[in-house]
């Protein structure tokens, strides 16, 4: 689950085919308060938008997952209990399990990770600023923006998500306006 990502225009639409086109579904904007997408609550807003999505997979052969839309997805329940039940309907019953990166004690498994990305943050942001200038020339634009400073990690406090940048062999992250906080030296 991507319950850490704060790009809510990634996360807000889905498109299926239909008739050798795609039929874009969306998500109506929502007030970005700065925080994870998780955070937000549909309202009553998004029930049209779920009765056409419904109606539509349902002509289109798909009644399990039009009936799970009407029946499982009231307003007012946030995106993140929405995704997770969805993948244990769908998904799980294949025995996947779900991550969720919110776990703590994900977070304190990973430490040793979190230490390999900060040691080796020279090498890896010079094979991420070479791709990055590779998809550039091919015509793409880059997935993650990367520079000298950069790091692979963020911070998170407050309920804002910053990103973690080096500066004189120390690591920090701006967490108010024009403040930084040192993390790690």
């Amino acid at each position: 689950m991507a319950t850490e990502d704060h790009d809510l225009e990634e996360v807000r639409h889905a498109s299926w085919f239909d008739q050798g086109r795609l039929k874009r579904f969306e998500l109506p904007l929502v007030q970005k308060r700065g925080g994870r997408w998780e955070e937000f609550s549909l309202g009553a807003e998004v029930e049209p938008l779920t009765r056409e999505a419904a109606e539509f997979l349902s002509n289109q052969g798909s009644d399990l997952l039009a009936q799970y839309l009407r029946e499982k997805l009231p307003a007012g329940r946030n995106i993140r209990q929405r995704v997770r039940e969805t993948f244990h309907t769908f998904v799980c019953a294949a025995r996947i399990d779900l991550m969720d990166p919110l776990d703590p004690g994900l977070h304190r498994m990973a430490t040793p990770l979190y230490q390999h990305a900060l040691a080796e943050r020279d090498a890896v942001n010079e094979k991420l600023l070479q791709r990055g200038k590779d998809l550039d020339r091919a015509g793409f634009d880059a997935q993650v923006k990367v520079t000298s400073r950069s790091t692979l990690l963020f911070y998170l406090g407050d309920g804002v998500r910053q990103v973690i940048t080096a500066s004189n062999g120390k690591f920090q992250a701006a967490i108010k306006a024009g403040r930084a906080m040192n993390l790690f030296t």
